[in-house]
């Protein structure tokens, strides 16, 4: 089980790595299609589509084959794609790019809800909490793959070139977690997915997802994440530009606000776990979203309440505001993992946590053209608020009702 449980941290961490790696290049990306930022963003939209759709069907495809082939496939569909999306920016190939995005996307959607309900399996088998620090795993690759992006572009080492250097390693993880990652997690014949394996009338409550979702307490914990997703999404579309516009900070000095979120985040989940055994989810996760609010309100107030000492006090808050979505997303989809049709359950409440963090910041910019970035943040602040209020949904006598 031990070996299974690093297995699967490795996955999380190499998806960190590859899809970080390629963020940062993001802009030479841009260069190299020659498209406008709005064309950009269009290409981007079209991955998180693949994304969605990949959502929709992974309950099924688990229910149907297991964990393993699926999370096997789409690893090794979203990291052949993303080198193809790479050599199709190298060759200035704009549609190629948004293309191979969509299978990237499909890719890592499918693989995130196979590793997650693993995570959620092992969670169970082992008695303790541990999607936290799996989620860690990811934050942490995500640092290492931004390192990693940035030297490439330091030394001139081609996009196309430094992500086919990550398909060996891709090819190496594969090969030595096979063994170690068991068959049938997750299959409809899987005694943790239904009371009595055959049973027609759980097989019925299988076949409607709308019903599922809108039972009380998997809507509340979709609700939930939906929430503080959404919160999470905005700090990496806003908050840099935020302390450019309201705190005059430079660019750099911007970054490392986000930095300060980023690594707070990473922290967070890696002993976040320690503190869900000992406390339990619902009271973790309601102090965490109550701390994300004490750091969104210090951000809106900054300016006025530091006067030239504002931009330090940012990034104090800053690393408040990471503490306090860091760990929803594993908490929310470890809650959903348990009971009868796992799968189902953590693709559907992905899907919620995706759709928000997708969808809604573009939207809050919407906003904040109209009031304000620090006025749409009020916004943010009421949603980890709400977050805060449906923790009691990751209780455990809330999740038998």
């Amino acid at each position: 089980m031990r070996a299974w449980h690093r297995s699967i941290t490795l996955f999380f961490a190499f998806f960190g790595v590859a899809w970080a790696s390629w963020a940062v290049r993001l802009p030479e990306v841009k260069t190299l299609i020659a498209v406008t930022t709005a064309q950009l963003g269009f290409i981007l939209l079209v991955g998180a589509i693949g994304s969605l759709s990949a959502l929709i069907v992974s309950n099924r495809l688990i229910e149907r084959f297991g964990t393993k082939p699926v999370l096997q496939r789409g690893f090794a569909l979203f990291v052949l794609a993303l080198a193809a999306a790479a050599f199709s920016a190298g060759f200035h190939f704009a549609l190629g790019v948004a293309i191979f995005g969509f299978f990237l996307g499909f890719g890592v959607g499918v693989a995130d809800v196979a590793q997650n309900v693993d995570g959620s399996k092992l969670e169970q088998l082992e008695g303790r909490s541990l999607m936290p620090r799996l989620h860690a795993a990811y934050s942490l690759g995500t640092l290492i793959g931004a390192g990693y992006g940035a030297m490439g572009a330091w030394l001139h080492f081609t996009i196309q070139w430094q992500t086919w250097a990550l398909v060996p390693l891709a090819a190496i993880l594969l090969f030595f977690t096979n063994r170690f990652v068991p068959s049938g997690t997750g299959k409809l014949n899987d005694g943790s997915l239904s009371s009595a394996p055959g049973d027609e009338a759980a097989s019925k409550k299988r076949t409607n997802s709308f019903k599922l979702l809108f039972q009380t307490s998997l809507f509340m914990i979709g609700l939930g994440i939906f929430a503080i997703t959404l919160v999470e999404g905005a700090s990496n579309d806003w908050l840099a530009l935020s302390l450019v516009e309201n705190y005059k900070a430079s660019p750099a000095n911007a970054g490392l606000g986000y930095a300060f979120l980023v690594g707070s985040m990473t922290i967070t989940r890696y002993f976040g776990g320690n503190l869900v055994d000992r406390w339990g989810r619902h009271k973790v996760l309601r102090r965490a979203a109550l701390v994300g609010v004490v750091g969104i309100i210090v951000i809106i107030f900054g300016p006025a309440w530091f006067g030239s000492s504002a931009l330090y006090f940012a990034w104090i808050a800053s690393a408040l505001w990471g503490a306090g979505v860091a760990l929803a997303f594993p908490l929310f989809l470890s809650a959903a993992g348990e009971g009868t049709d796992s799968a189902r359950r953590v693709a559907l409440v992905a899907t919620c946590g995706y759709t928000a963090f997708l969808v809604g910041p573009p939207l809050l910019g919407l906003l904040g053209q109209t009031i304000g970035l620090l006025g749409m943040f009020w916004v943010l602040a009421g949603c980890l608020v709400l977050a805060s209020v449906l923790a009691r949904s990751l209780k455990p006598s809330a999740l038998l009702g």
